[in-house]
């Protein structure tokens, strides 16, 4: 019986232990995902293995978890499922996940409303839902989010107008609300809250209105503002102007009037910014502001003395009309005479005949101008005959523009007639000019170039191009000396190149690396767009020029015509193709880079980054190619990081007193095990068993090491910690020289997983002395994905480990020297120390002190008492007797009442016989020793 009742209640138990854990298999975050799964059509398919029966939703399709300090359980951080052309509707339940980060489910058909439940997940950081078809208006909550910083929702069907509660959403950084249905207008105070935004595009809506003019506060903004495609109207805010330089415009295809700034970042833009703005006008625009003036006749109705003009009913009188016809025709006379005087005058002033041809023996040849008059240079015709004809000296010309000659280089002193004077011959010709050989009177020669009619409305473009181009300084750039504008020329006068052009110099000329190829057939150099007819030269011409030059300099190749790579495979017609193509199919770089470049070793990086500079030049979307100035930019700093690096090479190489430092402090000597992760620092073993680290390897690891940590912008992001007393020292002292955050002693539990410490930190980097000792912050790291350096011995375990340093980490002088080199390398690194220099602060200050050091320094550095010779043993003569002291120094009184002792204290003469309790007091106090100055008080007196 009692066998039957133990068999039934086990039973029982495990019945009801399977009832339970089917009941709570799967994560409070598993079943909000699943709420998901069933808002899908067909979502049973397309989430296969979103199964209810798991214990968690860490593995499924799309999801991302982490630990979290307090849970027990993993917690769902992460939705991606992006692309899958899914279609349904965003489900409430996803704002119980309270530490989900990144909710990405961009390029669906999810249609219908944001949820206002969605923004209960507190933890949010990025938003990403375009390409969807959701409608509504947004949410009010979603700025009750304090860790929003990404939201993009654009290309979707969102209604409304600009919402206002935007700016509570202050730690905003990207906002993307273009494509969707946004109307109405933008009101002011939003953007002067959103001091973080740093992306801003509402592009392809319904506002109007004006363009709010506090939008120039966002400091903080970077890449394109994009407000194109709307209906903004009225004039463009001069507040734009105060956003940072580097900001590009956008306000294409909106009805915007008026004239452009010219102040701050609008210098920078260029004429696309501001297409499809009929009423626009300014540069960089082709249509000037012109104010027009109507001209109308002051008309009164009725009479008021003899002034006016009278007006009937019927219209003007006759003979007022007859008056105004003469009028006309004596202003039209006026004016044609005037023009003829103008051109009579600049005939007789320009007696320089561009095409006087004279026979000699029967065959016509032409005579030259010096340099032809500015009124006219040569035509086409006379152009051609001066090249067959080859180039004469002749006189005359005087300028019959109404501009100066304008020297950019102050060592040009020439006046406009000596320059026409000059010699003068044809060297080429092209679509954007003739360029002239003009031989000085000193006998310099220089380059003139003729760019046709100048005209009104380009004055001012042309000048601060030119101005730019001025500023130049390369020695591979011609400098630019002077240049001529009129209404009715250009000129551009620079120093005169006898080696040829531009594609013979980068081919044997000034670049000798480069091998030579075949004649030139087809311009490459020049832009996809450039080669279509009726297309208006822009400045994305010129930037995808210069990539094609840099991809020539790199690969030593010519855009024309590309050797084959190899004996097998074919040429190829395109370098800019040719070099896209070995980048798409991750060919190796050198098969692309030019051999002699490929002997800079240290020169890899920079050559990479020259290569993706030349493709974002050559971009075939002129849209989407950078600006020159951005170009320049990135070029100037490929440079100074190769100086960097160069500088830091030198300063960072190994040197002979470092290496006797290492020696003496021990670092080389490992222990008598190792770890099979550290066999590769190993150099060799002795014959007491002990393992000598490869010094080297170490070197080379506190390299990285100290790159890493100044890579990192904030040192206060960094905690050096050693829970060894003999690395508490080093690293209190790194710290204060690195301004990292240092932790010396034990490490208390929870310090970068629990939030609820007082001492909880989220640090970006970790250094440890050892891995062994200080095995709980490594653990603690691991968990929040901070990475970790460690001083690792040969024994040391490596698991969790980023970066291991091979040394000795037991030893109290390594462990201070590896600091000390360490945090020289980091100032180094940083420029603190400057090259060449040395640190002045000496390693001792990094070892470890042994207490009983320390006391005995302090006890050496007390100074000694004074002595006090009157009062020494041998003036009194060994025995404090009454002797011994002079009757003199006793008051009277006393002198009397105390006998004199005969042999030290021992007699017991005027001494009560009930000892020396019954004794009395002296009366008087004695006097102070007059004749030894400077003794405290002894308690004889």
């Amino acid at each position: 019986m009692l066998f039957k009742r133990l068999h039934f209640y086990v039973f029982l138990f495990f019945n009801l232990a399977l009832h339970l854990n089917s009941g709570v298999s799967l994560t409070s975050d598993g079943l909000s995902l699943l709420s998901l799964k069933s808002a899908v059509d067909n979502g049973a398919a397309v989430f296969a293995d979103w199964n209810e029966d798991d214990m968690t939703a860490c593995r499924w399709t799309g999801i991302s978890c982490t630990n979290v300090s307090g849970s027990g359980d993993p917690r769902v951080v992460g939705i991606s499922i992006s692309g899958k052309n899914l279609r349904g509707y965003i489900p409430s339940e996803l704002g119980n996940l309270v530490y989900l980060r990144r909710l990405n489910i961009h390029g669906n058909n999810f249609y219908g409303s944001i949820p206002d439940q969605l923004f209960n997940a507190s933890s949010l950081h990025s938003i990403y839902l375009y390409d969807n078809n959701l409608s509504g208006s947004l949410p009010p909550s979603m700025c009750n989010l304090p860790r929003l910083q990404n939201l993009d929702l654009s290309r979707n069907s969102l209604s409304g107008s600009f919402p206002k509660f935007l700016r509570n959403c202050r730690p905003l950084q990207r906002l993307i609300l273009a494509g969707n249905k946004f109307s109405g207008e933008i009101s002011e105070g939003i953007f002067p809250e959103l001091a973080n935004l740093e992306q801003l595009d509402l592009s392809s809506n319904g506002f109007n209105g004006s363009i709010p003019n506090d939008i120039g506060e966002l400091k903080s903004l970077s890449g394109t503002l994009n407000l194109s495609f709307n209906h903004f109207t009225g004039k463009i805010p001069k507040t734009l102007g105060d956003l940072p330089l580097t900001v590009s415009f956008d306000l294409r295809n909106n009805d915007l009037s008026g004239e452009i700034p010219q102040t701050g970042s609008f210098s920078s833009q260029g004429p696309t910014a501001f297409l499809n703005n009929p009423m626009l006008c300014g540069f960089p625009l082709q249509r000037s502001c012109k104010k027009d003036v109507d001209i109308t006749p002051s008309i009164q109705i009725g009479s008021r003395g003899n002034e006016g003009v009278n007006v009937e009913k019927g219209g003007l009188k006759s003979g007022m009309i007859i008056l105004i016809c003469l009028a006309d025709a004596i202003g039209v006379a006026f004016i044609g005479l005037v023009i003829v005087y103008i051109y009579w005058k600049k005939k007789d002033s320009n007696g320089c005949s561009c095409t006087g041809k004279r026979k000699l023996g029967g065959n016509e040849k032409t005579s030259l101008c010096s340099l032809p008059c500015i009124n006219g240079f040569p035509s086409n015709d006379s152009e051609v005959e001066s090249e067959k004809g080859g180039g004469g000296a002749a006189s005359g010309g005087v300028s019959g523009g109404e501009g100066d000659l304008v020297a950019i280089d102050k060592g040009f002193n020439f006046e406009l007639d000596e320059l026409l004077r000059a010699s003068a011959y044809v060297l080429g010709k092209s679509g954007l000019g003739i360029v002239y050989k003009v031989v000085l009177g000193n006998g310099v020669p220089v380059a003139v170039r003729r760019l046709g009619e100048g005209g009104e409305q380009r004055y001012k473009e042309f000048v601060a191009e030119v101005q730019a181009i001025g500023r130049v300084k390369h020695p591979n750039i011609v400098k630019l000396r002077a240049y001529y504008w009129a209404p009715d020329e250009k000129l551009l006068i620079s120093d005169f190149i006898s080696n040829g052009n531009l594609a013979s110099a980068l081919r044997g000329g000034a670049f000798p690396y480069l091998k030579p190829v075949e004649p030139e057939k087809i311009n490459n150099y020049r832009a996809p767009e450039a080669r279509l007819p009726n297309n208006r030269p822009t400045q994305k011409w010129d930037v995808y020029s210069f990539g094609v030059v840099l991809l020539e300099l790199l690969t030593g190749k010519s855009p024309e015509l590309s050797s084959p790579t190899s004996s097998t495979s074919t040429e190829i017609l395109d370098l800019v193709r040719w070099v896209r193509k070995g980048f798409d199919e991750e060919s190796p770089l050198v098969d692309m880079v030019d051999p002699i470049l490929l002997q800079e070793i240290r020169a890899k990086k920079e050559v990479l980054s020259v290569f993706h500079i030349a493709l974002a030049c050559t971009e075939l979307d002129h849209e989407v190619r950078p600006r020159m100035k951005t170009v320049a930019e990135n070029i100037e700093k490929v440079r100074k990081r190769n100086q960097t690096m160069a500088s830091a090479q030198r300063t960072l190489s190994t040197k002979e007193a470092d290496i006797q430092m290492m020696l003496a402090a021990e670092v080389h000597l490992g222990t008598k095990n190792c770890d099979y992760q550290m066999e590769r620092y190993v150099f060799k073993r002795r014959n007491d068993g002990i393992y000598i680290i490869n010094l080297g390897k170490t070197w080379e690891k506190l390299q990285m090491a100290a790159r890493v940590i100044v890579a990192i912008e904030n040192p206060q992001d960094i905690i050096v910690q050693s829970a060894r007393p003999y690395g508490q020292r080093a690293v209190l002292k790194f710290a204060q020289y690195t301004g990292c955050h240092a932790i010396a002693g034990r490490h208390t539990p929870g310090t970068f997983t629990n939030q609820l410490q007082t001492s909880f930190s989220e640090p970006r980097l970790l250094i440890l002395t050892d891995p062994r000792t200080d095995h709980q912050p490594i653990k603690e790291a691991a968990l929040s994905s901070i990475p970790t350096i460690a001083f690792c011995d040969t024994d040391s375990p490596m698991r969790y480990v980023d970066i291991g340093i091979p040394a000795n980490n037991k030893g109290k002088h390594s462990i201070g020297c590896l600091f000390w080199l360490l945090g020289r390398m980091v100032l180094q690194m940083r420029g603190i120390i400057p090259p060449g220099h040395k640190w002045d602060i000496m390693v001792d200050l990094f070892f470890y002190r042994e207490p009983e050091e320390s006391k005995e320094q302090q006890e050496e550095e007390v100074p000694a008492l004074p002595d006090y010779a009157d009062y020494s043993a041998a003036a009194i003569g060994g025995d404090w007797s009454s002797g011994q002291i002079p009757d003199a120094q006793w008051a009277p009184e006393l002198a009397a009442a105390v006998p004199p002792v005969g042999s030290g204290w021992a007699a017991d003469a005027g001494v009560a016989a009930d000892g020396w309790d019954a004794a009395a007091a002296p009366p008087i106090a004695a006097p102070p020793v007059d004749n030894v100055p400077g003794v405290a008080p002894s308690g004889w007196e």
